[in-house]
């Protein structure tokens, strides 16, 4: 389960370090918790940005899409 850190990482470093160990992980093991996305919505609502919004939604939907 990806904590906050870890999602933020993927947020700014979309193909960095974590993203690279990701690969390695079969993608039904990779998920993270609902307060996780409310912590992150609640970040970009406070911060007013645009361009955030839309990296945190590309990070989140790819974790949705893998466990579809």
């Amino acid at each position: 389960m990806l904590d906050t850190n870890i999602v933020s990482a993927l947020v700014y470093e979309p193909r960095g370090k974590v993203y690279r160990k990701i690969q390695n992980v079969s993608p039904d093991r990779v998920c993270t918790s609902i307060i996780v996305t409310s912590e992150m919505k609640f970040g970009v609502a406070k911060r007013q940005s645009d361009k955030l919004s839309e990296q945190i939604d590309s990070v989140l939907s790819m974790l949705v899409e893998n466990w579809l």
